[in-house]
């Protein structure tokens, strides 16, 4: 199975003001946590784009759904790469890209969040309504927080559905 880490290698793209890491990555020390699940919220950071069978995470019916992503230490971060799962999500053989679009697993209406040590401040940049693209890629102004939220609250079925979350910092 071909396994994609990070966009940037499809399109020579890297976060400009700061180190490029996937601070969200399991394997970077990051844990997922969702408040509800048919599909493991750890999923939507293994480092796989394509779903398949079991790479994705995918809420129990009911608006809103939140996924949570914990750094387990404070992160600074300029860059939220967000992979929507495909209307196709068994085709392994298409990455997507910003023209990618979907109807029925991407999330419509959503924000993003972070923690700054006190409360959950919103990522405006990060915040759509109406989405139909598999693929956001997000840049705005450095923050510092020791986890982000994805709060979902229009999707197909009521559903949450994320192929995989990506925040890039250090």
């Amino acid at each position: 199975m071909l396994k994609v880490n990070s966009l940037a290698g499809f399109t020579g793209q890297r976060p400009t003001s700061i180190a490029s890491l996937n601070v969200a990555l399991a394997s970077n020390g990051s844990s997922a946590s969702a408040s509800s699940e048919t599909q493991s919220a750890g999923n939507a950071i293994d480092g796989s784009w394509f779903p398949n069978t079991s790479h994705y995470w995918q809420s129990s019916p009911g608006d809103p759904s939140t996924l949570e992503i914990d750094f387990g230490k404070d992160r600074t971060f300029d860059r939220i790469v967000l992979v929507h799962m495909e209307n196709d999500y068994t085709n392994n053989s298409v990455v997507p890209d910003a023209s990618s679009t979907g109807s029925f697993y991407v999330a419509k209406d959503y924000t993003v969040d972070y923690w700054d040590g006190a409360s959950w401040v919103n990522i405006p940049e990060c915040t759509e309504t109406g989405n139909n693209h598999v693929l956001r890629d997000n840049s705005f102004a450095a923050v510092t927080g020791s986890k982000i939220r994805i709060v979902i609250t229009d999707s197909f079925e009521h559903r949450g559905y994320m192929t995989e979350v990506e925040v890039w910092g250090h």
